[in-house]
């Protein structure tokens, strides 16, 4: 467990992990998030230990006690937002936002008002697009806050009847939202027009279970699943994919 840092010029990894003895240690040795803000500082979300922040240069880590303005410690989901306001999802469908004057997150309640309540339970996962628009992924599916309107829009990503629980939430290069689903495989969701289109085993995909999606610079994506890594071609819609046997 713990976090682990890796030097490509000297090829070796630094490991962090928690000291009960050392205040100014990770808290927590079971790491589900990580996010380098604008600044180039690093977030960190843990299980049963909150948020630390780890500033760029130092080798302290700070703490903010989840008792206290988090109201849950296990956080599964960290974004910056306009202003470089920093905002977490937590596992109890808590939702913060990072408020630096007095240096504690604040309760964000979206459901104050019945009036377009978002859908959720659990917060997977957190986007502000490049738009300002707000993506919240949760166990009961997709919700949007449009950059220009008050409150959330939910946005079904189903089969049948059945509504999948999101993993992750990614933009691309050209704007596009691309969303990893559980049991569901990789969904397209396009802003504007807010078509889905769905890619699974069937097309190729390694695994229907997606954990993670990042796009490189020739604008493919690649998928982490549970069967092995893809890597997707969006213009020709092509899987390729990777697994233990390629090393």
């Amino acid at each position: 467990g713990g976090l682990n840092y890796f030097d490509p010029i000297a090829q070796t990894f630094i490991h962090y992990n928690h000291d009960p003895n050392d205040p100014k240690s990770l808290s927590s040795n079971n790491v589900k998030a990580l996010f380098i803000d604008s600044k180039e500082n690093l977030w960190i979300g843990l299980y049963h230990g909150g948020v630390n922040l780890l500033s760029k240069g130092s080798q302290e880590f700070i703490h903010f006690p989840p008792f206290s303005t988090i109201r849950d410690d296990n956080v599964l989901s960290i974004a910056e937002g306009k202003n470089g306001i920093i905002w977490i999802g937590t596992l109890s469908n808590r939702i913060s936002y990072y408020n630096p004057e007095t240096k504690t997150f604040v309760p964000f309640n979206p459901n104050a008002s019945n009036k377009n309540r978002i859908a959720y339970r659990m917060v997977r996962d957190i986007l502000f697009d490049s738009k300002q628009n707000l993506w919240i992924g949760t166990d009961k599916g997709l919700n949007v806050m449009w950059h220009d309107k008050v409150g959330f829009e939910h946005i079904a990503i189903k089969k049948e009847n059945y509504e999948y629980l999101i993993q992750c939430i990614q933009e691309d290069s050209k704007g596009q939202i691309w969303v990893g689903l559980l049991k569901g495989g990789l969904a397209l969701v396009e802003p504007k027009s807010k078509e889905i289109t769905v890619f699974d085993t069937e097309e190729g995909l390694a695994g229907n279970n997606v954990f993670g999606i990042l796009e490189d610079s020739k604008h493919n994506l690649w998928i982490s699943t549970n069967n092995g890594l893809s890597m997707f071609d969006p213009q020709q819609e092509k899987f390729t994919n990777y697994t233990i046997e390629d090393g």
